[in-house]
């Protein structure tokens, strides 16, 4: 856990980390010895990419931090693996109709949060 002091104040602060669009070679493998050195959430942003990299991806990263990831796309995927989450983008603006779960959405101008 990463902490900021603030003043007298610790403020205990979160490790998140979103993939580079592209995958790349041992992906998997840097990004299990991330989560062993403390990554507490991983976005998998992949625009554009097939369903089965990123199905694959994921089947080789160990289980027991299937809950510490959040999809950008291919929602079906937090389901069949179990994980945390879907994030809302441009691309995919509105969570599936039968989704329950945890939903993150990222802005990029004030106005958006007023919409």
């Amino acid at each position: 856990m990463l902490t900021l002091h603030i003043n007298s104040d610790i403020v205990p602060m979160k490790l998140i980390l979103l993939t580079p669009p592209d995958f790349f070679v041992e992906e998997d493998k840097i990004l299990t010895a991330l989560f062993e050195e403390g990554l507490d959430l991983l976005h998998l942003r992949k625009p554009g990419s097939e369903p089965v990299y990123s199905e694959r991806l994921l089947s080789l990263l160990p289980e027991n931090h299937y809950k510490q990831i959040v999809v950008h796309d291919h929602f079906y995927l937090k389901e069949e693996f179990n994980l945390k989450g879907i994030h809302l983008n441009g691309r995919n603006p509105q969570p599936p109709a039968y989704y329950k779960g945890h939903i993150s959405k990222s802005f990029h101008h004030i106005e958006d949060l007023k919409a």
